[in-house]
């Protein structure tokens, strides 16, 4: 079901189909953050699901900003929320 979801929203925010996503998402893990009141009664769930970046268009262009970038850059950048913060040291 989640898994359903995730491919939902790919679709929805990024135009990736869902059909496309279902067959390429893979799971990566959970992100649990304690500190946090959002942390203490949400799970993070992370799926890994590599498009070609041609394929991607923005539909929510009034909330997302899309930007493509090497590992490295990722990490460099500092205005992450804490959840992807969590995520820097695999990217």
């Amino acid at each position: 079901m989640l898994k359903i979801n995730a491919a939902r929203e790919l679709n929805e925010e990024v135009g990736v189909s869902e059909e496309y996503a279902l067959n390429n998402l893979h799971f990566i893990g959970l992100i649990n953050d304690d500190k946090t009141e959002v942390g203490q009664v949400h799970v993070g769930v992370v799926y890994e699901c590599k498009v070609n970046k041609q394929l991607v268009e923005v539909k929510e262009d009034d909330t997302l900003v899309i930007k493509w970038m090497t590992g490295e850059e990722a990490k460099a950048e500092e205005n992450y929320e804490t959840w992807s913060e969590f995520l820097k040291p695999i990217f």
